[in-house]
């Protein structure tokens, strides 16, 4: 060990307990010429009070005695220590070959009368350097656990596992393999939208639970605001990839559930697969890992993926860790499942099925998680969507959100109709009017949402525009946070669809919006709006622009 690194060693106090005042008088000078704080006692009975009511590191035991014998006081001083290390030495005159059987099995050192004073010092310093380690590792373990439990504190203060009482149909297991979990389930309602992450970090123990942390804070701000889980992933990714080592890594599955209009988006990476059961007990769906682990690809290589996947009432999705599938195999997985989730399955068959991976234990942190799927309890009539606007949701033909790298690259209409094209939805690049309502949603949303320009700076005349497009590039330049997410949807009506504008501005007054352009500018852009679409809404404090409009082509 290195000298700077040393452990301190302590002075010993000596419980020496014999019948003969001889031999504890000849045994204490001893003990104190090494150093130590001798304490002697003439019998076992005595000898156990002395244990009681002091701190004791080292016994010293004569076997044969009136009363209690050796042998008893020191098996009922080792059950008094607990877990404790003692060091408990027996003295005997009696042969080493006739008493070793009997002191192996309580004591931990034999020394034959006379005591000799050079293997007595050695024994003692011997002693000395254990008890100091021993010492050392109790204090660096209490350290730990402290740690252990602050971050599972913290991880409670994140809410990590909320009620049951505020999301009846989730039914959440976990056990951890120490004091800190490596797992986590944590759940954001949004709307008629559940967002849920279910995470294991690799590891478990503290190292493991710390790595959780900044997941959970991207996951929790990020599902508030309504991000779909392939948007998530990658931006937990990105962040992993920055802070944690390149041995550390999350896997985890974000999945979005719609109650409206039943579906399911699940981005997978790295988890277990997940399992979409039946009403009759089945497997239905699984969907697989789409993607390495969260943390290990640089975050331009991390391609954004998510299944969607219908689902009706009745039908239940688990979700699980390594932790938990490990202890069975696919197809015993299958009968698990089909035995304890069908729908005569007695009450209390999810702990059930918690508690079958006993049979096989992995020392690993455990998640189970069940959410039966259950529709929205209200639901707008078909024939209302186009009134309602947002309110009425329709299917979603697509969905683009623009980050703040995408955003300094100042996106036009033109990008963005190409990244809804690359998801499938063509039919608006031939359109014009479509380019023109997207051109002027997505302006208002960058200047006045994202960067906070005001309209009323352009009134100055050719300076003040000059000024406006310069504030608008230097801002735009410094960007560093922010978003505008676009979401087209099919109205309730043929040929007509909604685009949906949200940012994350300061929004503004949709009231005190003139609906003619004043002297100042503004009003221009939502005057257009109007004289383009069927319908234009502003909602969310003005964060958030719903236009209908008829398609041309």
């Amino acid at each position: 060990m290195h000298p700077d690194l040393a452990l301190p060693l302590p002075v010993l106090t000596v419980l020496i307990v014999d019948d003969d005042r001889t031999t504890r008088l000849v045994v204490s000078a001893l003990v104190r010429a090494a150093g130590h704080l001798p304490l002697e006692a003439d019998s076992g009975e005595v000898a156990l009070g002395l244990f009681a009511g002091a701190h004791v590191d080292v016994v010293l035991m004569d076997v044969v005695m009136p009363g209690m014998g050796g042998y008893s006081a020191a098996a009922r001083i080792k059950a008094l220590a607990g877990e404790r290390w003692l060091p408990l030495v027996f003295l005997s005159g009696l042969g080493e070959r006739e008493s070793r059987a009997q002191w192996i099995d309580v004591g931990d050192d034999y020394l034959s009368k006379p005591v000799d004073a050079q293997i007595l010092t050695a024994r003692l310093s011997s002693f000395r350097m254990a008890i100091a380690q021993d010492r050392h590792s109790r204090r660096v373990a209490d350290e730990m656990l402290r740690e252990q439990r602050l971050a599972r504190h913290l991880m409670e203060q994140l809410g990590l596992r909320r009620s049951a009482d505020a999301f009846p149909c989730i039914e959440v297991h976990s056990e951890a393999a120490s004091v800190s979990s490596g797992d986590a389930m944590v759940i954001e309602e949004e709307g008629e939208r559940l967002h849920l992450f279910v995470a294991d970090a690799m590891g478990h123990g503290l190292a493991a639970a710390v790595s959780l942390l900044p997941a959970i804070s991207i996951f929790r701000a990020m599902a508030q605001k309504g991000f779909g889980p392939d948007l998530i992933a990658a931006e937990i990714n990105l962040k992993l990839r920055e802070m944690l080592p390149r041995e550390r890594f999350i896997s985890g599955a974000l999945i979005q559930v719609d109650r409206h209009r039943n579906m399911l988006w699940i981005c997978n990476c790295g988890l277990p697969a997940p399992v979409l059961v039946g009403p009759d007990g089945r497997v239905s769906a699984r969907f697989p890992s789409q993607l390495p682990p969260l943390g290990v690809l640089e975050g331009e290589r991390f391609e954004r993926d998510a299944y969607s996947h219908p689902w009706v009432a009745g039908e239940q999705l688990v979700l699980w860790t390594d932790g938990f599938t490990e202890a069975f195999g696919t197809d015993q997985l299958d009968g698990l499942l089909a035995e304890h989730l069908r729908p005569d399955a007695a009450p209390g068959a999810v702990h059930r099925l918690w508690d079958a991976r006993l049979t096989c234990p992995t020392g690993d942190d455990a998640s189970l998680v069940v959410m039966r799927l259950k529709a929205a309890t209200t639901m707008p009539a078909p024939e209302a969507a186009l009134e309602a606007g947002m309110d009425a949701r329709g299917e979603v033909l697509g969905r683009v959100v623009l980050l703040p790298r995408q955003l300094r690259a100042s996106p036009g209409a033109g990008q963005v109709l190409a990244m809804f094209a690359a998801l499938g939805l063509d039919a608006l690049e031939g359109d014009p009017r479509a380019a023109v309502v997207l051109s002027e949603l997505l302006s208002n949303a960058i200047e006045h949402g994202v960067l906070g320009l005001e309209s009323s700076l352009k009134a100055r005349g050719a300076e003040g525009f000059d000024a406006y497009y310069r504030l608008r590039a230097e801002r735009l330049a410094r960007l560093e946070a922010g978003w505008v997410e676009i979401e087209i949807r099919a109205a309730s009506e043929p040929d007509f669809i909604e685009i949906d504008v949200k940012d994350c501005g300061a929004g503004f007054d949709p009231g005190r919006t003139p609906r003619d352009p004043g002297q100042d500018g503004a009003g221009r852009g939502l005057l257009l709006l109007r004289g383009l679409c069927e319908r234009v809404e502003q909602r969310e404090g003005g964060r958030r622009t719903v236009v209908v409009l008829r398609l041309t082509s």
